[in-house]
């Protein structure tokens, strides 16, 4: 499980990146709101 603390220390294509590898879709364009959408999958919403 990735915190919004560990997803702020990457850079956008690092959270992309490990977005993809973990099957997630984002869409977002913005740091902030990709990180939240990250925890959101994650969550499994």
């Amino acid at each position: 499980m990735y915190t919004a603390e560990d997803l702020e220390g990457m850079t956008i294509s690092q959270i992309r990146t490990l977005a993809a590898t973990l099957g997630y879709a984002i869409t977002r364009t913005k740091k902030a709101d990709i990180i939240s959408e990250f925890l959101g999958r994650q969550e499994g919403e």
